[in-house]
């Protein structure tokens, strides 16, 4: 998408047909809209073959064509075309999720594309964010459809950790205690502070045992024991 304008002497000579005095010099202006860029000018109407200029100037700047003395009849046609934009894909935290397709490089402005995203074991998705003027459209799903591309950019899937509490028990509070009754706020990657079993007299640990999902029971060395654990689900 864009426009052209043709000038002689800086007067406008309005879109074909125009007519020009012979020996004049005439500039063709083409100005993409956003997002757009010129392919090139070209002398036949659907903008194929006859190539007459090759863009000049970066993606999405204004190009100029110029007629010098012109002496003959002549047609000029712009072409325009989407500027592909690439957008990078990252997840935080590192390494706790993935995102489909891993990079997209022909994001075009105005032309919806869709990711999704997944967890790895112990995390769960939360939102994306992006680099400045994206458009995300969520419902609230870990599948994004991104518009008002105008740039490249980067699309961040963030996660967050499942956390878990965890009851601590004596098997038998008569042969020996434990230094907590609950652990809270740890996951697969967050670990719990010490939790220390201690036998009473004439007992001795034995090992940790976890008879339910949420809970973990002491038995009884002649000496204290001490572990962290971590937790993957209530």
């Amino acid at each position: 998408e864009g426009t052209i304008v043709g000038k002689v002497g800086g007067t406008d000579i309005g879109i074909s047909p125009a007519s020009v005095d012979g020996g004049a010099t005439v500039v063709f202006t083409a100005t993409p809209t956003a997002g757009y860029k010129v392919v090139g000018f070209y002398s036949d109407a659907e903008c194929e073959s006859n190539l007459i200029q090759e863009p000049k100037q970066a993606e999405g700047a204004v190009e100029t064509y110029t007629i010098s003395a012109i002496s003959e009849d002549a047609s000029v046609y712009v072409k325009f075309d989407y500027i592909d934009y690439t957008i990078a894909m990252a997840v935080s935290p590192s390494g706790k999720g993935t995102i489909t397709p891993p990079s997209v490089t022909q994001a075009h402005i105005n032309v919806p594309f869709t990711i999704s995203a997944s967890n790895t074991e112990g995390y769960t998705f939360n939102n994306w964010t992006s680099t400045d003027n994206i458009t995300i459209t969520t419902g609230g799903t870990t599948t994004a459809t991104l518009i008002n591309v105008t740039g490249d950019k980067t699309i961040t899937a963030n996660f967050t950790e499942d956390m878990h509490s965890v009851a601590v028990v004596s098997e038998d509070p008569s042969k020996g205690t434990v230094s907590t009754a609950s652990v809270s706020n740890i996951g697969i990657d967050t670990k719990s502070g010490d939790i220390i079993a201690t036998p009473n007299p004439g007992y001795y640990f034995t090992g940790w045992d976890i008879p339910s999902g949420v809970t973990l029971a002491a038995g009884y060395t002649n000496k204290s024991a001490t572990i962290q654990i971590n937790a993957t689900a209530d």
